[in-house]
């Protein structure tokens, strides 16, 4: 018994010169405000990457062509970023905006790749290599790729100018309520009415019923809307012509010099050559 108490003692003397060490305080929540942030900065990173993976790798595929040639990859391959979370009608004026001058610079990319696809074309057979070289088949690609950019951005424009159709509707529809609230209030209440008065309210108040399953539905319509509006929004917006550039430069080498063509009928000529053993 006294070896245990002394024991006791030793330790408590021990626990009193040494205290435990406090625990590490806990991290704060973060704010709704930084979260947005946080998922903003991922989103930007993760679509910057798929756009430049995107347009690399129409490039790639035949012989590494753009390793050599290709800003695709530079940090000059910027995307444009829309208001993230929007949710203010100034907002998405602005996105609707930055969208058209996007829809205008697709529509003058396509313009350029067509033109020099149809200048490809109209070489004469014999000057155009077999198999076909990567730069022309990268062209076909860059080609479906703003088409399938503008199709997806000429949607969601329509989505904005169908919100812009629905709010107009639904404030009209809201004033038709008003006016038939107005009327229904001057009926009279405390007197019996005649036929033709209670026959009216009686038109009015189906009216007032009709004009609100009305509104209420345009209302749900305005909101799907408005959510589709904000999905297209929180994606940044294709506004990179470098690839498309740098593709029509090379095709417009190849069709210049059609005879040079006929030296090599390796389609990755293009590309870095390794150096030569010493």
């Amino acid at each position: 018994m006294r070896r245990e108490g002394i024991h006791r003692s030793a330790s408590a003397r021990r626990s009193a010169a040494h205290p435990p060490l406090p625990l590490p305080p806990l991290a704060p929540l973060p704010g709704v405000a930084q979260r947005r942030r946080q998922l903003a900065t991922a989103a930007a990173r993760r679509c910057r990457a798929v756009a430049v993976l995107g347009s690399a790798g129409l490039l790639v595929t035949g012989g590494g062509l753009m390793a050599a040639s290709s800003p695709l990859g530079a940090p000059s391959a910027a995307v444009a970023e829309s208001p993230w979370l929007a949710s203010t009608p100034q907002a998405e004026q602005q996105w609707a905006q930055q969208a058209q001058v996007t829809l205008a610079s697709l529509d003058s990319q396509l313009q350029v790749v067509t033109k020099t696809q149809q200048s490809w074309e109209a070489l004469p057979v014999a000057k155009r290599p077999d198999p076909v070289p990567t730069p022309v088949r990268a062209l076909t690609s860059r080609r479906t790729l703003l088409e399938q950019q503008r199709a997806a951005l000429a949607s969601e424009l329509a989505t904005w100018k169908s919100m812009q159709d629905t709010n107009q509707r639904l404030a009209d529809t809201e004033d038709h309520v008003s006016s038939l609230d107005e009327a229904i209030d001057d009926v009279p209440q405390h007197r019996q009415l005649s036929p033709a008065e209670t026959s009216a309210a009686q038109q009015l108040t189906a009216q007032r019923d009709m004009r609100q399953r009305q509104k209420d539905s345009q209302q749900d319509e305005l909101d799907n809307l408005r959510q589709d509006l904000h999905q297209a929004m929180a994606t940044p917006l294709p506004d990179d012509d470098n690839a498309t550039k740098s593709i029509t430069s090379m095709v417009d080498q190849l069709i210049e010099h059609p005879d040079s063509n006929n030296t090599s009928r390796d389609p990755n000529r293009w590309a870095a050559s390794p150096p030569a053993p010493r």
